[in-house]
């Protein structure tokens, strides 16, 4: 957490980021077939924007990094 900023980090041998997430936030209408796990993301996409969030996800080295920043708050 730093300010309204935070971030979550998780690690692991086997951590990444699915192909099918990506598509989907850069462009929600590639959701293509809704599955159980792309649906957490569309909700942790929408809580992030209904809070004024920017959200962005990537892989660090051997983790993958969550991002919410306020920042799209102060540009609105």
């Amino acid at each position: 957490v730093s300010g309204d900023a935070f971030s979550v980090r998780c690690s692991g041998e086997a951590a990444k980021v699915p192909e099918k997430t990506i598509n989907f936030m850069t462009d929600p209408s590639n959701a293509g077939d809704m599955d159980s796990r792309l649906v957490q993301v569309y909700y942790t996409m929408r809580l992030a924007q209904t809070g004024g969030y920017s959200l962005v996800i990537a892989q660090e080295g051997a983790d993958i990094v969550m991002k919410a920043d306020p920042a799209a708050r102060a540009a609105a």
